[in-house]
């Protein structure tokens, strides 16, 4: 589970369980705690004996028209009061006769000696309204010396059971909304060192990548994402020191190879003049690859739409032109997006490498299912061992030991290629032909 997972994923999985932990431990007391004290109250009953006839003695002795002020003052939480004037004849007895039952049937009701706290059980039962817990009185009457009727109507604890489950519901409410803020807070945490190792991976890519934000995050974060900040400064200053530095030496070299040409065109014998040119051309082309692989790592050029049977097209036929055995079947419209001339200088150095060492180039495309088009080049030579071809791909890597350009190169051919095809994100393979010989396959998006 946790094989392909970092230390900010770990970190982050421990502190969201600690934090559940916490959250549940939390609901369980609180709930244990509003439970009790709910069955607490259940077992004790509520005082509703006293203070009704507390209240009845008030309405006794009060006048007719403020007795409804009177009731609306004293209804409670445990009952209400409802009062029905002229409900009986007016007689003195009323009162005291009406007190006596009501005395009884109360002390009865609410103080027997087998009352008990309830069960857990019994009150997740009253919670759920499968249960009824508390007095069998629904309602008492009381008459008043005038005939008047008070009512007095029991709320019944399981009545109730709504107060405890809305303190429930605001339990779990705090409860959620406390977790939900620690989870953001753990996340925007690990936010900044999750952007810092983005940018860490994106830099290998792209040099210019835009920077982190300075500011965000904590000390030690933003510490380290100005150090990245500035290695990715200096490093592309380095580069482009590194090819300027090039592009001089190069300029300086072709003055001196221009001056050695122009003096070998004056030659006499014509076996050396064309050895000295031939020399001389060669010099220039080991110093255009050269500062072609430097210039590789540059993205100072924008990636736009283009057809890829169109560029492998152009670059079949200019080889055929050179007398050169290169032939493309196309695999249907197919559009890329890259830099236009890198791409042709990648896929141009592996189709000539074809013509080159294969005696001839055999170029395909087809659609992959993952949207991805897949660039297949064949050729007819003695390919390139297994344990070789990675090896390849390395700058001044050479398969032939001599430093003849006509067997062997400058070694920088396929580093271009390389370079060039993972700035647009492909992916390069070699296999052996099923004919015999080299395969190259080269898979990149399409757009």
């Amino acid at each position: 589970m946790f094989r392909n997972s970092n230390s900010l994923d770990l970190a982050r999985i421990v502190l969201l369980g600690v934090i559940g932990i916490s959250w549940s431990v939390v609901i369980s007391v609180g709930a244990f705690l509003i439970v009790q004290a709910y069955s607490e109250e259940i077992s004790k009953g509520p005082p509703f004996a006293d203070q009704a006839m507390a209240v009845a003695e008030a309405l006794e002795s009060t006048e007719a028209l403020q007795r409804e002020q009177i009731r609306r003052a004293v209804t409670s939480r445990f009952f209400d009061i409802s009062l029905e004037p002229g409900a009986a004849p007016a007689s003195p007895d009323n009162f005291e006769a009406s007190l006596l039952t009501f005395r009884f049937l109360t002390q009865n009701a609410f103080r027997g000696a087998d009352r008990r706290p309830p069960k857990v059980s019994e009150v997740a039962g009253i919670l759920l309204g499968l249960r009824e817990q508390g007095p069998e009185i629904d309602a008492l009457d009381i008459l008043l010396s005038d005939g008047t009727r008070v009512s007095f109507l029991l709320r019944r604890p399981f009545q109730r059971r709504d107060d405890l489950l809305q303190q429930l519901f605001f339990l779990f409410l705090f409860g959620s909304a406390t977790i939900t803020v620690s989870m953001i807070a753990v996340y925007r945490l690990g936010n900044p060192l999750g952007r810092f190792r983005e940018a860490t991976l994106r830099l290998a890519e792209d040099l210019d990548a835009p920077p982190l934000d300075e500011r965000r995050g904590v000390s030690e974060v933003r510490a380290v994402s100005k150090t990245l900040n500035a290695m990715q400064a200096r490093l592309k200053n380095y580069l482009a020191e590194r090819t300027t530095m090039l592009a001089a030496i190069s300029h300086d070299i072709r003055t001196g190879l221009f001056r050695l040409r122009m003096r070998s065109e004056k030659l006499d014998d014509p076996i050396e003049r064309a050895k000295a040119l031939d020399d001389a051309d060669e010099m220039a082309s080991i110093l255009d690859d050269m500062l072609t692989f430097a210039r590789s790592d540059q993205n100072d050029v924008g990636f736009e739409r283009l057809s890829l049977p169109s560029l492998l097209t152009t670059i079949c036929d200019n080889l055929v032109d050179q007398d050169k055995d290169a032939v493309f079947e196309s695999g249907g419209r197919m559009t890329v997006v890259g830099d236009p001339t890198s791409l042709k200088r990648g896929f141009l150095n592996l189709i000539e490498n074809a013509t080159k060492y294969g005696m001839r180039a055999r170029v395909s495309t087809e659609r992959l299912s993952e949207g991805r088009v897949r660039v297949t080049i064949d050729d007819d030579g003695p390919g390139i061992a297994a344990d070789q071809r990675d090896r390849v791909f390395r700058p001044f890597v050479r398969l032939e030991d001599s430093r003849n350009r006509k067997t062997g190169g400058t070694g920088l051919g396929l580093a271009i290629v390389k370079k060039v095809m993972d700035r647009h994100s492909a992916e390069v393979r070699l296999d052996s032909a099923p004919g015999g010989g080299l395969r190259v396959m080269v898979d990149m998006d399409l757009a």
